[in-house]
C-alpha cells in the first residue's frame, strides 16, 4: 500500500479499503470509492490494500474476507473499527465524519460575546452559519488544521437574531470576523472546496486581530452590560482610558469623534 508508512504515523483519520481485483463485488465498487478519496481530499486519507498482491499485509490488519473497509482514528494505537453500513460514498465518509475530532464551538446570541472575547488578541475568529445539525466534515477538518491559529463557531440557522445582526440570508455561510462588535466580517464567497478555503483563511490566521483603539465605539445596550460587553474595552484587565456618553437618543459617530 502507498503510503503505508505514512499511516503507521497517522495525525489525520484514515479509511483503508482492502480488495481483491478480480472480484466482480470490488470491480463495480471502484468508482464510489475514487468518489470517496475525491470528495475527502485534504480532510481524511483514504488508501486501498490490494490483497491478491499485499496478503501479508491484509493478514496484519486481521483482514480475510474481502471487499472489506477499516475507519482508524488519528490513534496511532487504534485498531481501526469495521465498516459495517452500505458500501456507497455518502454512508462511508458519514462513518468517518462520525471518528473525527471538532474544535468548533456552537454559537449563539447569548454567548457570542464570550465567544468573541476567547484568545480576542491572537486569534480572528472564524464563524459558519449553517442550517445543518452536524458540523460539516470540511469545517472539522479546518477546526483542526488552524487550531493553534484561529477560532471556529458555527451558528445555526435557527438563531434570527445573530443572523440577522451579520446579515446572512444564505446557508452554509463562511465569515471571518473583522469587527466583533459591530457584527461585520468578510464573507468567503468562494466554492466549499478544501484547497479556496485554505487560502482564505490563510490570510487571518497569519495575521494579528485589530486592536480596539480610543478612537473606536462600542455601543452598549442593557444586555451587554449584563453579560460584561464592556469587559473587552474597560475590564480589570484592560490598559485603556475609557470614555462612556450618556445619551437620550441615538447619537452620530461623527459628533462622538469630535469630543
Amino acid at each position: 500500500m502507498s503510503g503505508v508508512f505514512q499511516f503507521y504515523r497517522r495525525q489525520e483519520i484514515w479509511i483503508i479499503y482492502f480488495f481483491n481485483p478480480k472480484l466482480e463485488e470490488c470491480q463495480k465498487f471502484k468508482d464510489a470509492y475514487i468518489e470517496v478519496s475525491e470528495r475527502l481530499y485534504g480532510m481524511i486519507k483514504v488508501g486501498a490494500i490490494d490483497c491478491l498482491e499485499e496478503e501479508e499485509l491484509c493478514e496484519e490488519f486481521s483482514v480475510y474476507d474481502v471487499p472489506r473497509i477499516l475507519i482508524f482514528s488519528e490513534n496511532m494505537q487504534d485498531d481501526g473499527d469495521k465498516f459495517e453500513g452500505k458500501m456507497d460514498a455518502n454512508s462511508i465518509m458519514n462513518a468517518a465524519a462520525k471518528k473525527m475530532q471538532s474544535f468548533v464551538s456552537v454559537v449563539s446570541e447569548s454567548n457570542y460575546d464570550s465567544f468573541v472575547e476567547r484568545d480576542r488578541a491572537t486569534k480572528h475568529k472564524i464563524l459558519l452559519f449553517t442550517e445543518k445539525k452536524t458540523t460539516p466534515t470540511i469545517y472539522k477538518a479546518l477546526s483542526k488544521r488552524y487550531l493553534d491559529k484561529l477560532t471556529f463557531g458555527e451558528v445555526k440557522k435557527a438563531d434570527e437574531v445573530l443572523c440577522k445582526q451579520f446579515g446572512i440570508t444564505e446557508f452554509p455561510t463562511i465569515m471571518a470576523i473583522t469587527d466583533p462588535e459591530n457584527q461585520i466580517g468578510e464573507k468567503y464567497e468562494g466554492e466549499m472546496k478544501i484547497d479556496q478555503l485554505t487560502k482564505f483563511l490563510g490570510n487571518y490566521a497569519y495575521s494579528t486581530p485589530k486592536k480596539l483603539d480610543v478612537t473606536e465605539f462600542m455601543q452598549l445596550t442593557e444586555k451587554k452590560m449584563k453579560k460584561g460587553g464592556a469587559n473587552s474595552l474597560c475590564g480589570p484587565n484592560s490598559s485603556n482610558i475609557c470614555v462612556i456618553v450618556f445619551t437620550e437618543e441615538e447619537t452620530e459617530k461623527e459628533l462622538l469623534e469630535q469630543l
